[in-house]
């Protein structure tokens, strides 16, 4: 009896113990720290280059950037798994905080550059933002893993040397961001505007027929016309989240075009019923008014995270 309550809170305290370690998706740091390529998708020149220019960059400054790939978030958001695996890396000066991760994850398809208070200032979310999408996200897209990567480290470094006054002959290539106003984007802009006029010829075909005291009817072809132009809105909306992962842009033209939706249909009914009575028709329109050597040792010891930078999807 002893033997086996002995062995019940034995074995209790081995599952208490290994739980977290068998449930937790966060991999420790290689032994090189600084590039831990856990998805296999980068090449050994680009490990090398980004570990020798970390590393001097840790020398000179304290700042650590780390650059991480993982197959998948294991069912996080990517702004969950940055935040858990940074502070678990302390990536950065214990004091200073100065720490940046570039995360990708293959599975999933995003990524996000994670910086800590102390670079805050020097890598702003907006800055952040813009080096994912004119430096990063066109590569990724393209399934050019070391070219994206190899690119965005760069860009990332020469933020960071700039903020230290330390001279830097990192060189990365700014292409055109194509997150947003690439050919699909813009299509669907242009769809969207466009999908407002046939829909207001229709209704004003469909509502030449009724008598203008027929208010009833011309509020269901009011209705079901505002909830066509509707769908369409949110589908482009959704589609141009999908596409960035930005939510301020999707958001924008969200409200924006439902401004516009009701005006379009509700206003100018409302308009033309007032001036139709006189002038014996109806008018309709509209109008409107963001690496030389080391080892392990180098590992960081802060990893407080501010929260800042910029997520994306390729």
């Amino acid at each position: 009896m002893k033997f086996l309550k002995f062995s019940s809170i034995l074995l209790t305290s081995l599952l208490l113990l290994f739980f977290p370690l068998c449930c937790s998706a966060i991999n420790p740091p290689t032994d090189r720290f600084y590039i831990n390529d856990f998805a296999n998708i980068l090449s050994d020149e680009t490990e090398q280059y980004v570990y020798d220019e970390s590393y001097k960059l840790h020398s000179a400054t304290k700042a650590q950037i780390v650059v991480t790939t993982v197959p998948t978030l294991e069912g996080k958001t990517v702004e969950e798994y940055a935040t858990e695996l940074f502070r678990s890396y302390g990536i950065g000066d214990k004091e200073k905080n100065n720490g940046i991760l570039l995360l990708v994850a293959v599975q999933e398809r995003k990524m996000r550059i994670e910086v800590g208070y102390g670079l805050e200032g020097a890598m702003p979310d907006a800055k952040a933002g813009r080096i994912r999408d004119n430096y990063i996200t066109p590569y990724l897209k393209e399934n050019k893993w070391d070219e994206g990567i190899l690119n965005g480290y760069k860009a990332i470094y020469q933020v960071v040397a700039e903020e230290y006054s330390l001279d830097s002959d990192v060189h990365p290539e700014e292409i055109s961001s194509s997150s947003f106003f690439d050919s699909s984007g813009f299509l669907l802009l242009m769809l969207q505007m466009f999908s407002i006029f046939p829909v207001a010829i229709i209704k004003s075909v469909i509502e030449s027929k009724y008598k203008s005291k027929d208010k009833a009817k011309k509020k269901k072809v009011d209705t079901i016309c505002f909830i066509i132009l509707e769908a369409f809105t949110i589908f482009v909306a959704y589609s141009l989240y999908n596409s960035n992962s930005e939510i301020t842009l999707p958001i924008f033209i969200l409200i924006f075009f439902t401004i516009m939706n009701y005006v379009l249909i509700f206003r100018t009914t409302a308009t033309s019923s007032s001036r139709g009575h006189y002038s014996g028709g109806s008018s309709s329109g509209w109008s409107s008014g963001g690496y030389s050597g080391g080892s392990s040792s180098s590992s960081g010891g802060g990893g407080s995270s501010g929260g800042g930078g910029a997520s994306g999807s390729f």
